[in-house]
Parts: C-alpha cells; structure tokens; sequence
C-alpha cells in the first residue's frame, strides 16, 4: 500500500487462490484499488495438474464496490469461466476481454464466456485483439484472423442445432448466436515502437497496446488506472528469433512497462522441456 497524493494506492498480485482484497490503513479507506489475479498459469497446449489455460484478471474501482467497477480478462484460456466463479465473478460481470495473441491456450475459454453471457442475457462485450496479419514466414502463406475467430466462435453449436434451440425457448437471445455479443476491436499493425497506443477506455481506466514477438499479430497490453499500473507480455519474446541474444526479455514489453508497478509475462518451466512427460513439443520449448 502507498500512499499517493490524495488517496491511497494499493495494488494486488494474486494467483487465483488465496485471493483478498487490497486492504488500507485502519482508520483511512482507500478511494480506489486495482487487483489482479493470475486466472490461468498453463503455458501451451497441454493440459497439466488441473491448471487453467493462460489468463490474467485486472480489476478496478472504489473501496465501496471492493474493486469491482471494471473487469478485464487479458487472454482467456481453458477453464477461465470456472476460474472466474471461484471469485464470484461472473460471465456477464466482464467489460472486456483482450487477446494477445491467437494461439488456441490463450483464446479459446472465449467462447465459453460468450455462450454464457448469450444464455444468461448478457450485453454486449468488448474484445480487442490484433488486426487480421498474413504472415508468409515460414511458408506456406496464412492468415491470423481474431475477426475471422469471433465471426464462427459458436458455429459448432450453430450447426449442432443448439443456437435455434436455445433461440425457440426465448427470443431475448440473438438468433445469430454469441457472436452477436461482441464489440470487436482490431488493433492495426505494426504499431509504432512505443508505448501508448491506447486501444481502450472506460472512465479512469485506460489500456494501451504494442507489438512483440511471438506469432503474427501478437501484442502486449498495458493497464492504466489511478490505482495503479500493470503490463500483461502474454507470451513475448525477445526481438532475436533465435539464440544467441544480449539478453532474455523482450525489449517492446521492456518498452511498454517503463514506470509501471507489475509486470505479468508468460515463462516455461524447465518440466516442459524435451525429456520430460510434459508432452510440450520440443520445437515450441527450444524457440523461447
């Protein structure tokens, strides 16, 4: 806790469990707080001990409503639903979800949160990923497309019949199904080399976004509050595709994250490595 000109900050890391509140003074409330919460620790594919997919969960607000004005979900891997309601958030309690990339651990929960939120009523929901990127490198061509991931997020059940099922027991949910639900922003790029480029706002809360290295397409985003501040890599890495390099980070989150109070980025273990019973594929371990 620290205090700051005329109010209190405080700021809380938490992986999902234990989880408290951000607690000031005894005899001074705090005005406002920022909480985060590690929702999902499993880096890649596999499924490992029962760990969520990648997620992180950055609330704000007031003392009164104990952080919880605005919730934002940064990456939303496997099981994040379920993470979400062990805190007692729920699926339409979410202002916005963020992508850092379109890899299958770090988006595809998404698809839970809409259909919750498409059964239980919910509004509309932002999602802000990356712009459609065609990559030629390795061959052959390809696109990654959050656009295209959000416009069929639900044509399985589409197709299984489920949509005009649940449709026929009440109009109040849109016969197009969950995409229906979603507010999309595609942040364009290359987007310059600096922090800053704000991709969204609600009141006091800003976030900004930059590009890094991983996968085409793939971001860093940065959360801005009067509370505080937290940078979320996903899986950044260094500039250099391939060892040797100066150093193990990547140097736009280094950018991004100049004079901000956490920094989340996604590492791998050792366990994962080739040897082990992980069943990580070794290319993926060794180009880290």
């Amino acid at each position: 806790m620290i205090n700051h000109r005329r109010y209190l900050r405080c700021v809380a890391l938490f992986a999902l469990t234990p989880f408290a509140a951000c607690a000031g003074a005894a005899d001074v409330a705090p005005e406002s707080c920022m909480r985060i919460t590690l929702t999902g620790t499993q880096g890649g594919p596999p499924s490992t001990n029962g760990l969520a997919g990648s997620g992180t969960l950055v609330q704000y607000g007031s003392a009164a409503s104990d952080c919880g004005d605005v919730f934002l979900q940064f990456d939303i891997g496997r099981g994040t639903v379920t993470q979400l309601s062990k805190l007692g958030i729920d699926a339409n309690d979410v202002d916005a979800v963020f992508l850092t990339h379109m890899h299958s651990d770090h988006s595809e929960g998404l698809i839970d949160l809409l259909q919750l939120r498409w059964h239980f009523f919910g509004d509309q929901m932002d999602v802000v990923c990356s712009a459609d990127v065609t990559t030629r490198f390795p061959p052959p061509e390809r696109t990654i497309s959050c656009s295209g991931y959000v416009e069929h997020i639900a044509d399985a059940l589409l197709y299984g019949g489920e949509i005009a099922q649940r449709y026929a027991e009440s109009n109040r949910r849109p016969p197009e199904g969950p995409k229906a639900l979603v507010n999309l922003t595609t942040v364009p790029l290359p987007l310059p080399d600096r922090p800053g480029t704000v991709v969204w706002e609600q009141g006091d809360v800003a976030v900004s976004a930059i590009g890094t290295v991983h996968i085409a397409g793939s971001l860093a985003f940065r959360v801005d509050t009067p509370a505080g501040s937290v940078v979320i890599g996903g899986d950044a890495g260094n500039s250099k595709p391939v060892p040797p390099r100066e150093s193990s980070t990547s140097e736009t989150v280094e950018l991004l994250a100049n004079g901000a109070d956490v920094v989340v980025n996604s590492v791998i273990h050792p366990v994962f490595a080739p040897g082990g019973d992980s069943r990580f594929p070794p290319p993926n371990y060794l180009r880290q």
